[in-house]
């Protein structure tokens, strides 16, 4: 089992294992992401109400990564926590490195 480590503020904090079902999650989470990316691409930008709803959209899916992440490294750090300590590309980063660890013990099996 390889352990990831996040450093928020002063403090680093190690993750416990890594569920299937958190990494499944963190899955779904980057492909909803890419979805809603792509859809935003193709959206006319005069309609406003489809702004809002990609808007809407990509917070709840900030709020899932977040979740995921603190489920990740046992809630040893509260979703505001980490939220202040880091920002969206490092949040991004973090939950990439919890989904390509997964890929790494696939490799080794």
């Amino acid at each position: 089992m390889r352990i990831l480590s996040i450093k928020l503020g002063e403090e680093t904090y190690k993750s416990g294992k890594i569920s299937l079902f958190l990494t499944k999650e963190a899955l779904r989470v980057q492909k909803e992401a890419l979805d809603v990316a792509k859809r935003a691409e193709e959206m006319d930008m005069n309609d406003i109400d489809s702004a809002l709803e990609i808007l809407d959209e990509l917070t709840a899916i900030s709020d899932k990564k977040v979740w995921l992440l603190c489920e990740a490294y046992g809630n040893k750090f509260t979703a505001d926590k980490l939220e202040r300590a880091l920002d969206a590309e490092e949040i991004d980063a973090a939950l990439n490195q919890l989904i390509g660890r997964t890929s790494q013990v696939i490799e080794k099996n």
